[in-house]
């Protein structure tokens, strides 16, 4: 059996060439690069084409390249960085290795595309992230952003092996939205939690859109956090993350998901209520009228 290092090697020579690159940017060269990890059942131009990115690319403006890449596994319409569990998402795995098609992958663009400055996740491409941060070498990017974290705890594998190389030093930016009904607060809190001095924001201020689960648009709470924090110079010791929100600790609590759905679409239900209720008012008015219409008709005689 080949050992671990050489077998990743030669996965990544065979899954490398497979992965679609999309590069955007950079009109004044040399730029900086960033690598763009999609959300899951998503794609690089998918993400690319997201409303928060645009803008995001838009600031960041023509001295920064960002590389999109795509997921290994899942098909056309949609692809993953990590497959669920084999049983399902109630059922976790234990392989530290199993998205190793992933971590090839990003070797492989890291080699072939690199040096990068940046990499950048969203939803499942945090998962991803994280995941490969644990098993880069150091310096492989000076600086990492993620919006709606999480830890891929269905994975406890690979979980153990991004908790045993934590506290992680990169400077990391951690977006939420306390409108994010499918990755909870509670889990990018302790997303953020395995990192020495994160730069968090939230928005909480409902600029965040119906769902919450996306970037933040140029005007929204968080983009600003989000554009200094690329402009910054990490490395002279100048920046320094925004103080901790309460909302932002590891310990802080946060609403369900049902919770939060409420919140959102009180209204639709509301209207629903008073729909069904006009309904039955005007099913016990047609009734009326025929019990009524009954009881008026002439007796039949014979």
């Amino acid at each position: 059996m080949l050992p671990r290092l050489e077998s990743l090697l030669l996965l990544s020579l065979l899954v490398a060439p497979c992965a679609a690159v999309l590069s955007m940017g950079c009109s004044s060269p040399p730029c900086q690069k960033i690598l763009a990890l999609h959300g899951g059942g998503m794609t690089a131009s998918s993400f690319r084409d997201m409303p928060g990115i645009q803008d995001f690319m838009d600031r960041a403006g023509p001295s920064y390249e960002f590389v999109f890449a795509d997921g290994p596994y899942g098909g056309s319409a949609g692809r993953l960085w990590i497959k669920d569990p084999p049983g399902g998402k109630g059922q976790v795995t234990t392989d530290p290795s199993f998205d190793e098609e992933s971590t090839a992958v990003l070797d492989g663009i890291v080699e072939s595309e690199g040096p990068f400055y940046g990499i950048l996740g969203y939803s499942q491409g945090t998962a991803a992230t994280l995941s490969y941060l644990s098993i880069a070498p150091p310096g492989t990017f000076q600086i990492a952003m993620t919006f709606c974290s999480y830890v891929p705890t269905t994975h406890q594998g690979i979980t153990e092996r991004i908790e045993a190389a934590a506290p992680y030093s990169i400077p990391m930016y951690v977006y939420m939205s306390t409108l994010d009904f499918i990755i909870t607060n509670c889990m990018t809190n302790e997303f953020a939690a395995l990192f020495e001095s994160p730069t968090r924001a939230t928005n909480d201020d409902g600029s965040a859109g119906l769902t919450g689960h996306a970037p933040p648009l140029e005007g929204a709470q968080g983009f600003e956090e989000l554009a200094s924090f690329l402009g910054a110079d990490h490395g002279d010791g100048s920046y320094t993350p925004p103080a901790v929100r309460a909302i932002e600790e590891e310990d802080a609590g946060c609403p369900s998901s049902v919770d939060i759905l409420l919140s959102l679409f009180w209204w639709v239900i509301l209207i629903l209520v008073l729909l069904l209720l006009l309904s039955c008012f005007c099913c016990y008015c047609c009734c009326c009228r025929r019990k009524r219409k009954a009881e008026l008709a002439p007796a039949t005689t014979h």
